[in-house]
């Protein structure tokens, strides 16, 4: 009877979950406008508060600068256990030689962040890809994971170099 009272009050809470709305803030608007249309920042950082019970929050965690050292700079501060999104501009160069970039949005939640955490951020990804439009959706947990994705690309040699 007392698993049964569990399953119960845990398929209440994951309903609860999936019926509440993020609400991407001001501040958080602004930094992806920053980032996608006036190229002021190389990444975005966003993290979900929550406000009030079962109300969310999309904030802004930190912004890159639009010059960066290297990638692995990038993934190796993501955090270790806390779940996190990333908007982040990818530079390569395309076979024919052109330089172009892609964008992303990195859904970023790793093996040792609370469960609940991991279901926020799951369950409040697909609204978010409706508000940052333009961006490739993807998933990750692991820093490993993000290094290989990013190293098959065709990278640009000055990608992150300092001069202008």
């Amino acid at each position: 009877i007392a698993d049964e009272r569990t399953n119960e009050r845990t398929n209440r809470r994951a309903l609860t979950m999936s019926k509440t709305i993020l609400t991407v803030s001001d501040k958080a608007l602004k930094a992806f406008e920053d980032f996608k249309l006036r190229r002021k920042h190389r990444f975005v950082l966003f993290n979900i508060t929550e406000p009030e019970p079962e109300s969310f929050e999309l904030g802004v965690l930190k912004k890159g600068p639009r010059k960066m050292k290297s990638f692995n700079a990038l993934v190796n501060k993501m955090p270790e256990d806390e779940a996190c999104y990333l908007v982040y501009e990818h530079e390569i160069t395309t076979d024919d030689g052109r330089k172009t970039s892609k964008l992303y949005l990195i859904t970023w939640i790793p093996s040792a962040c609370h469960v609940k955490q991991k279901m926020i951020y799951a369950s409040q990804k697909s609204s978010l890809e409706g508000t940052f439009t333009g961006c490739i959706a993807i998933q990750a947990g692991k820093v490993k994971e993000l290094i290989t994705l990013f190293s098959n690309e065709s990278e640009s040699d000055s990608e992150f170099s300092d001069e202008d």
